[in-house]
């Protein structure tokens, strides 16, 4: 009988004090929402010149300049078997050739700013690329000059 007595004094203090603690968490919790909603996304002064000067910035930056997209791609067949790979750039701004491999690494020709009617030369100068039509003139370092037919 003794350990009945025990088991239930046991319970009765158990539910004391979670609700204790049920009325003390929610007085907490409360305190918290109520402090955070004090909290309001409030504008400094120095928030406003750091805006102001961010927005200054901008406005004095040069508008960019994209690079010209791809307009055509073309496969050429050249003499001696070769195949070459010609992606066009804007209108005839440039090109990139690829010569007997799609996946391999592209040479980009351009013509010279002071004479944009010559044909398309390579940084180096050893690759170059005349006409863009259909049958074009190519000269690679290992091949030499070749005419191609797309």
């Amino acid at each position: 009988m003794m350990i009945y007595y025990f088991i239930v004094a046991m319970f009765e203090i158990a539910v004391k004090s979670a609700a204790v603690m049920k009325k003390t968490s929610l007085i907490i919790s409360s305190i918290c929402v109520l402090a955070l909603a004090a909290c309001g996304p409030g504008r400094t002064e120095q928030a406003e010149i750091a805006k102001k000067e961010a927005e200054e910035a901008k406005a004095a930056q040069a508008p960019v300049e994209l690079p010209p997209s791809i307009t055509s791609s073309t496969n050429y067949r050249c003499r001696g078997g070769a195949v070459a790979y010609v992606d066009y750039f804007g209108e005839n701004v440039a090109a990139q050739i690829r010569l007997d491999d799609k996946n391999s690494l592209p040479v980009r020709v351009e013509p010279a700013e002071d004479a944009p009617e010559d044909p398309m030369v390579s940084a180096d100068g050893t690759v170059k690329l005349v006409g863009t039509g259909s049958e074009v003139s190519l000269t690679w370092p290992e091949k030499g000059t070749m005419v191609c037919k797309g």
